[in-house]
C-alpha cells in the first residue's frame, strides 16, 4: 500500500522503496526513530527489528520548505445536516464519551467520596439511542463537573 511522507527532510517527488523484501509499514517509523535518535537498547519487538528504516531517505537539513501557508476553508454544516447527524445512533467514541461523562463528579465534590460512590455503585451506564442524546447528556455532566 503506498504512503506519502510529508517532511521538509524529504525531497519533493522522491519515491522510496526498501532495499530488501520487507516493505515499509508503521513499524518502519519506530525503526527510523531508533536509528535517528540512537535508541538501541534493543528493538521494541521482533517486527521492529526486521523493519526497514527510512533514515537513508531523510536529509540532515531541510530541503523542502513547502508553501509559506496553506488556506483551508473549514466545512460549515447546515442546520439540517447537524439535526440529521444528531438523530443517528452514536458511534463508539460518542457512546464512550457519554458513558464516561456520566461518571464525572459534580464541581466541588470530595474526590475520595466520589471514588467510594463509584466503587459501590451498581447502576448501569447510560445507553444513548442517538448521537444527540449522548452529546446532550455529556454536556449536562460536563457543566456539573465544571460548576456551570
Amino acid at each position: 500500500m503506498p504512503a506519502v511522507i510529508v517532511s521538509p527532510y524529504v525531497s519533493v517527488g522522491q519515491i522510496i522503496r526498501p532495499d530488501g523484501l520487507i516493505p515499509f509499514d508503521h513499524t518502519s517509523i519506530f525503526r527510523t526513530l531508533q536509528d535517528v535518535f540512537g535508541l538501541h537498547n534493543g528493538p521494541l519487538t521482533p517486527r521492529t527489528a526486521s523493519a526497514p528504516s527510512l533514515v537513508d531517505y531523510l536529509s540532515d537539513v531541510p530541503v523542502n520548505p513547502g508553501p509559506v501557508s496553506i488556506s483551508v476553508t473549514p466545512p460549515i454544516p447546515g442546520n439540517d445536516e447537524l439535526a440529521n447527524a444528531a438523530q443517528l445512533p452514536p458511534n463508539g467514541l460518542q457512546a464512550a464519551l457519554g458513558k464516561a461523562a456520566s461518571r464525572l463528579p459534580t464541581s466541588g465534590a470530595d474526590p475520595a467520596t466520589h471514588i467510594k460512590r463509584l466503587q459501590q455503585a451498581i447502576s448501569a451506564l447510560p445507553e444513548h439511542k442517538t448521537a444527540g442524546d449522548a452529546g446532550s447528556d455529556a454536556a449536562i455532566h460536563m457543566r456539573a463537573f465544571l460548576g456551570r
